[in-house]
């Protein structure tokens, strides 16, 4: 390898390079979720028997040229609390990103909350859900976050019920 000196005095000669970047548009973001009995086709609910799956459903877009050069994962956490005694908890997903979606296409994902998870209680239960979306890098040492983050504050407060017999 050459010494610093023979480096510098070698560099002094080159001539510079030229980049140009081109504005690419900004980017924009839309985020919604919603809460689900069962299947994330049907309708969104506001009560649920605590026998019976809860589903919450997060869409979300991404406009702007700039989106094809982002890498990494979504992080998407959904997040439910009690009104009341009862049960909190969130889960976590991961969704990849993709340069190549179309325009007209938006990513989707959804967190299953398995029955009996949510209890009813004495009288029923209310439970609120929030929902957070953050771009990650993944490193080989991890995930860390992007640029990106949003999210969706009560989403639904639904009821859980007892099971009639």
């Amino acid at each position: 390898m050459a010494n610093t000196e023979q480096l510098a005095a070698t560099s002094v000669r080159r001539q510079p390079c030229i980049v140009e970047i081109v504005p690419p548009g900004g980017l924009t973001a839309t985020f919604e979720a919603t809460v689900h009995e069962g299947d994330p086709q049907l309708p969104p609910t506001d009560i649920v028997a605590e026998n019976q799956d809860i589903v919450v459903k997060a869409r979300w877009c991404i406009q702007g040229k700039l989106r094809h050069h982002l890498c990494g994962t979504w992080c998407v956490k959904v997040a439910w609390e009690s009104c009341g005694d009862g049960p909190e908890g969130h889960q976590v997903v991961h969704v990849p990103f993709d340069p190549c979606l179309p325009d007209n296409q938006c990513y989707e994902t959804v967190a299953r909350i398995g029955a009996g998870t949510l209890t009813a209680g004495d009288c029923g239960t209310a439970y609120c859900f929030c929902v957070t979306l953050t771009s990650e890098y993944d490193c080989p040492s991890g995930h860390f976050p992007g640029p990106i983050f949003g999210f969706c504050r009560n989403v639904a407060c639904i009821m859980v019920r007892e099971v009639a017999d």
